[in-house]
This record gives C-alpha cells, sequence and structure tokens, in this order.
C-alpha cells in the first residue's frame, strides 16, 4: 500500500486527534495534567510522551496549538510523574526499569533536531535542556 504525503498527514491527524480526545484536561495538578488514559485500561501508561515528535509535526503543519500544547504537557508530566534519579524517564509510574528512557530522549531528540526554529524558542530551549540531562549518563 502505497499512501500519498496527504494521506500520511491525514492518518497522523487522525491518529493524534484520537490521543486527544483522551487527554485530561482542566485539571491543574501535575499528576494528571496532560496525561493521555487508555482506552483499554485506563492507566496513565507512562511511554506517551514519546508522542513529541508526531504533536509537534502537526503543530508546524496546521499551527493549531493544540497540539503544541500536547506535546508540551505530555512532557511536562512525564518531568513531574515518571522522572528518575539519573535524569531520564521511567517506562510507567511506579515502574522501576527505565530501559525505554531511550525511545523517550529519541523521540525528543528528533522533535528538536527537525523543529528548531518553528516553536517557541522558551518551549524548545526546556525541552532542550530536558534532552541534555537525558543524554547525559
Amino acid at each position: 500500500m502505497n499512501l500519498t504525503k496527504n494521506e500520511v498527514y491525514s492518518l497522523l491527524k487522525k491518529w493524534c486527534d484520537y490521543m486527544l480526545d483522551r487527554t485530561v484536561e482542566g485539571i491543574e495538578d501535575p499528576n494528571l495534567k496532560g496525561a493521555m488514559l487508555c482506552p483499554a485500561c485506563g492507566f496513565v501508561h507512562g511511554r506517551f510522551a514519546d508522542s513529541i515528535l508526531a504533536y509537534t509535526l502537526l503543530y508546524t503543519k496546521t499551527g493549531e496549538e493544540k497540539y503544541l500544547i500536547a506535546a508540551d504537557e505530555a512532557v511536562d508530566w512525564s518531568e513531574n510523574n515518571v522522572l528518575t534519579p539519573e535524569g531520564t524517564w521511567y517506562n510507567d509510574i511506579n515502574a522501576t526499569w527505565y530501559g525505554t528512557g531511550l525511545f523517550s530522549a529519541m523521540a525528543l531528540g528528533e522533535t528538536l533536531e527537525h523543529f528548531k526554529g518553528k516553536i517557541p524558542e522558551d518551549i524548545y530551549s526546556k525541552w532542550y535542556n530536558i534532552f541534555l540531562r537525558m543524554v547525559d549518563g
């Protein structure tokens, strides 16, 4: 199956909008704000912040702030809820394994590489400092 570029963006938008529909909104509690609830179990799985690349791509393509907000809140949620003492992110809340932290660092690094100058500098700087901390060890 060969998809056109427009079909790929349309599918990505559909998936991201589906995730946004499952994102906790209207709550300032950092344990919940921006969290995405799993439709199967109602749990917040820690790896949802890996969606930063997809959300940021859609923000740059559509100009819709909701995607940048979702990406930034996913990063903030991870910083508040799954941060390891070593500076990376655990796989899930209350997990002790952080072997997947590499994938989160990769998603963050790819986002920084591809979207420098296309996202607000304050967000870019925050994400960049998190990325540096994650790969420092």
